[in-house]
């Protein structure tokens, strides 16, 4: 600062000397101060004593952003006069609140609301639920005076309620309000925009204010946008619109989009003298659809997209009218606007008491039954029978069926009531069957020192796209991020790998057991046009063993991928498999595929995904994916183990080096060496692979052959003998050239 004062501040107890470069501090003024030794809460900094131009300052004389309770630091914060000297400021500012985090369902929109919680509330402990007083004066003038309102889109927009407040001040929220958006991470901005806020919170109706005076015309228009206009939302922000997108619009231009967020161009400001309140109810399909397509979620369209209460839209409208007569002055406008073009019927349900009793196991009678329900806000008329006529009240869209009804007695009378059944049914189904090859699985790669996984059975159309598999369509999703079930595991392997890259996780060795739904044709109609079948994820990406003293880092491979999937299926009993490889050079989702046969059955892959593929998930390192089908290695054959005693001679081993042409692959190589050996050959195997620049078209292998007999000690003459045939059978086969080892 430019200028600074040296203020002496009294906290009650002494008298501290404070630099302060702040230009609205005065003597005499009521101040917070933050002495030595305390966090201050905007920054997170540790206040130590500071010496500045020369003068010690023993402490802070805070700003609102310094508090944390906003964004200015233009000035200190000046408390009234009669505020206390040396009182806490969270107890003077009223801040010692708690602060309840709850997580909420998507079928439960009634309780993103301080109501829908006091009435949840009310039910399990029996106390009475009181509802906000709404009660105000009206001026004797007619809102149709200033405002007419015109729906265009009814089946988006199927209630519009609107209120006007004239002569309003707008200055800054009161403390209370301040605070109680704050607390609940909402940024004040001022008193009528906090009033809308507030109500959202208070009754789960997202409300929003225009300017009257902006409002050309006199007169609101629900209608849809035209594809590609242009419009900037209150953030500042150019969003490009299309023609599925519902425009709240005055009689030149548009000024909010629906359910979303407001306009620039219709904000209140400290100018606003007469202020439009509206309250509707959006369709939740057409809300979801354009926050996801403009990648813009808000308070008010998280609400309206799981569904809002239609009844509620009149009440919080009268409820937000009141609170901005008592905040900011002027006087409520006469009457009010409900353009209701389609009514909306009560939904009636059935419940049987006998019914109620056979599915929880308990004995409660109808009058029981009934209390519950009516403290639930359900309207129930008792028949002379055993049924219960249910009226479901507008806030509780998810009540439909009598197994709904069902679920609230119990979870109302509490779960840990019902008694527990004593006896224990004991079957051996086929599901416990199946549950046996899972466990089996988990117990052998988890013994391999990989993690499970269990991702999300939905992805998004993009994600869905693997392979050219057909993927099933969800008719009615949630998000367009979960639009389609899986045609595969990998995509979802990938981005349990992303994520982990995110975290700095680069070492990775996973594995996921899940069903995938694929579709047998284009449009699915039903459970016929689509298969669902069990699959067996395995992804490495990364070191499988870090760099140390002894040895340098082994990163992961195609190879070790194989050899884990061979170890698996040969734990898991299943003899004669094969593999077969090939490069994929014109594959956009993996460079190499190796196939898993078990005996002539197709069984799985292994693959190296491609570099393009996966920066679509922001993965830059290789990843090695296997999928195997589980149901197939279900039915197959097993082989049975049968022990066999060691021998009591020794092994003898030799080894053969011989190049042969490239694409002649390993694994006919070692079939032909056990068709041409005899039993006293126990073991194969490759111990090294190279290739000579000057023959091009060859490659060297180096095999090790192990003999042993269970009756003698082997002769140096009778394995050469052995040897010679294997070597003759490959020169005769593969036309092998042999290489002398040293």
């Amino acid at each position: 600062a430019d200028k600074l004062s040296v203020c002496k501040v009294n906290d009650g107890k002494e008298i501290h000397q404070v630099i302060c470069g702040a230009p609205n501090v005065e003597a005499g003024q009521k101040i917070v101060f933050a002495p030595l030794g305390v966090v201050i809460p905007g920054t997170g900094e540790k206040l130590k004593k500071a010496k500045i131009r020369g003068v010690e300052s023993f402490g802070m004389i805070c700003s609102e952003m310094e508090l944390g309770l906003g964004k200015d630091h233009t000035g200190i914060v000046v408390l009234d006069n009669n505020a206390p000297v040396g009182m806490p400021i969270n107890e003077y500012l009223g801040l010692n609140d708690f602060v309840l985090e709850i997580g909420i369902t998507p079928n439960r929109p009634d309780a993103l609301s301080h109501i829908g919680i006091a009435r949840e509330l009310s039910a399990i402990t029996k106390k009475k639920f009181v509802f906000p007083k709404i009660d105000f004066d009206e001026n004797e003038e007619r809102i149709e005076k200033y405002l007419k309102v015109e729906i265009e889109n009814e089946t988006d927009c199927p209630r519009y309620c609107a209120r006007m407040v004239r002569n309003v001040k707008v200055k800054e929220s009161p403390q209370w309000l301040k605070n109680y958006l704050t607390n609940v991470g909402i940024r004040p901005i001022n008193n009528i925009v906090d009033v809308s806020n507030f109500v959202m919170l208070e009754l789960g109706q997202p409300l929003h204010t225009f300017d009257a005076r902006l409002v050309e015309g006199g007169k609101i228009i629900v209608k849809n946008a035209k594809d590609n206009e242009k419009f900037v939302t209150l953030d500042g922000k150019e969003r490009i619109l299309d023609s599925s997108m519902l425009m709240i619009c005055d009689a030149v231009k548009k000024i909010a989009i629906a359910g979303v967020m407001g306009g620039l161009n219709s904000e209140i400001s400290e100018n606003t003298k007469d202020v439009i309140i509206e309250s509707a109810y959006f369709n939740p399909k057409s809300i979801r659809r354009t926050s996801k397509k403009l990648g813009l979620s808000t308070e008010s369209s998280y609400r309206f997209e799981r569904g809002v209460d239609y009844k509620n839209t009149l009440i919080a409208a009268n409820r937000a009218a009141q609170l901005i007569a008592d905040l900011a002055g002027g006087e409520i406008v006469g009457g009010y606007i409900d353009e209701n073009p389609i009514k909306f019927e009560d939904v009636e349900v059935e419940l049987r008491v006998s019914r109620t009793n056979k599915i929880l196991g308990i004995e409660l009678n109808r009058d029981e039954i009934a209390d519950i329900l009516q403290r639930l806000g359900i309207q129930v008329q008792k028949s002379n029978g055993d049924v219960l006529i249910c009226t479901i009240p507008s806030f509780r869209p998810d009540l439909t069926r009598e197994i709904d009804l069902i679920e609230e007695v119990a979870r109302i009378y509490g779960y840990d009531k019902i008694p527990g059944d004593s006896r224990i049914n004991f079957e051996i189904s086929i599901d416990k069957i199946q549950q046996r090859l899972e466990d089996k699985v988990r117990e052998i790669l988890t013994g391999y020192g990989l993690y499970e996984v269990m991702n999300n059975t939905l992805l998004s159309e993009d994600e869905a796209n693997f392979d050219n598999l057909k993927s099933v369509k969800i008719l009615n999703p949630i998000s367009q991020e979960l639009s389609n079930l899986r045609p595969s595991l990998i995509p979802g392997l990938l981005k349990t790998v992303a994520l982990n890259h995110r975290f700095s996780e680069y070492d990775l060795q996973l594995y996921e057991i899940g069903r995938v739904m694929i579709a047998k044709k284009e449009n699915v109609g039903g459970v016929d046009d689509y298969v669902e079948l069990e699959r067996l994820g395995i992804c490495l990406t990364g070191k499988l063993v870090d760099k140390n003293w002894k040895e340098n880092a082994i990163n992961s491979d195609i190879f070790y991928l194989k050899g884990i999937v061979e170890a698996l299926l040969e734990k898991l009993l299943l003899d004669n498999v094969n593999f077969t490889s090939y490069y994929a050079s014109e594959n956009e989702f993996y460079s190499v595929e190796i196939k898993i046969f078990i005996g002539k059955t197709y069984i799985g892959s292994l693959y190296k995904m491609t570099e393009s593929y996966l920066k679509k998930f922001d993965i830059e390192k290789p990843v090695f994916v296997a999928e195997l089908d589980l149901g197939l290695l279900r039915s197959l054959p097993k082989s049975t183990v049968v022990f066999k005693k060691l021998s009591n001679y020794p092994k003898v081993d030799r080894d053969i080096s011989f190049f042969v042409d490239n694409e002649v692959p390993y694994e006919k190589i070692e079939k032909v060496i056990w068709n041409s050996a005899d039993k006293l050959l126990i073991n194969v195997y490759l111990f090294d692979l190279y290739f000579d620049p000057k023959k091009s078209d060859k490659k060297s292998l180096a095999i090790r052959l192990e003999f042993q007999s269970y009756e003698k000690t082997l002769t140096a003459e009778e394995v050469e003998a052995r040897v010679n045939k294997i070597t003759s059978a490959l020169e005769k086969e593969f036309n092998v050239q042999l290489r002398k080892l040293n």
